[in-house]
């Protein structure tokens, strides 16, 4: 299995989770809605946005999305940046936001999300 970049960094700025609903809801006619457990463990989803220091780094990125991960099609292996415990995700989508170059060509923040099973 592929891993997550080291030389690429998970920016604070702009970072969350967002688990989804384990729950099916149902309203009822009268009374509180019923609420029970359909899944025994939901998706997370990671807002983020990451940063490379150099236009090869850029570029390295770009190729491991591309070939290594199936344009993202493929599970990782990614440090989950709370817990520090591996954990495989994947880019929702295989999509990458638009990429946005700090200060000439070399460094580049990238928005994304991540998805991956919560224990």
């Amino acid at each position: 299995m592929a891993n997550w970049p080291s030389y690429v960094d998970v920016l604070l700025d702009g970072f969350g989770f967002e688990p989804e609903s384990v729950l099916t809801r149902t309203d009822v006619e009268s009374g509180p809605a019923k609420q029970t457990q359909t899944k025994s463990r939901p998706m997370v989803t990671v807002t983020a946005s990451v940063r490379v220091k150099s236009q090869a780094d850029y570029l390295a990125f770009l190729g491991w999305h591309r070939v290594t991960i199936h344009r993202g099609a493929d599970w990782f292996d990614w440090t989950h940046p709370v817990t520090g415990a591996t954990t495989q995700a994947r880019i929702v989508g295989g999509k990458l936001g638009k990429a946005v170059p700090l200060g000439g060509l070399q460094r580049w923040e990238i928005p994304l999300s991540l998805e991956y099973w919560d224990a």
